[in-house]
């Protein structure tokens, strides 16, 4: 009994430890203080001539447009396109680590929004579908980018495919920064 008795004890010892193990937090990943100019860099590099932002989104406009509470922001980099032809868009932010979840929610509600009620053109139809909120650590991205596919016969589901690999790009090239 007292065998027993012993063996159950330290089963559940041995099971509190490794809870305890398991439930401990990921130390946070240190970026850095240039992480978000590091970040638009990779992204601009990886797309090389298809990279279309290049002009400066203002602060009233993040806020006004895109809903961003400026107030949780430290920092932010974020450039649209210069021809109101194309969408691409790419825009970074270092945040207050309380205000993660708001910004990504604003800018998802934005994306929703661009989704369901703009009027765009037909080339721009699947980048707009493809776009993605990326967020790491305290820094939230909001990312519409990649090339153009001059596959005029292409299915809608096969310019979905396409967008939906380019924009991958531009997370893969972040990600890849904190590997």
């Amino acid at each position: 009994m007292k065998k027993i008795k012993l063996m159950i004890s330290l089963t559940i010892v041995l099971a509190m430890t490794f809870m305890f193990v398991g439930c401990s937090s990921e130390s946070a990943v240190n970026l850095g203080d240039d992480f978000l100019e590091k970040a638009h860099e990779a992204v601009k590099e990886a797309y090389g001539e298809d990279y279309i932002p290049s002009m400066a989104i203002q602060e009233d406009f993040l806020a006004d447009i895109y809903g961003v509470p400026m107030d949780s922001v430290k920092e932010y980099i974020a450039e649209g396109p210069m021809m109101s032809t194309h969408v691409d868009t790419f825009i970074g932010l270092k945040v207050e680590a309380d205000s993660v979840n708001k910004v990504a929610d604003a800018l998802r509600a934005y994306h929703t929004d661009l989704v369901e009620n703009s009027m765009q053109y037909p080339m721009n139809l699947a980048k707009v579908q493809s776009a993605e909120i990326l967020v790491i650590e305290d820094h939230v991205f909001f990312l519409m980018l990649g090339g153009f596919n001059d596959n005029v016969e292409q299915t809608e589901e096969e310019a979905l495919e396409f967008a939906k690999e380019q924009v991958q790009i531009a997370v893969e090239a972040i990600e890849g920064l904190v590997k």
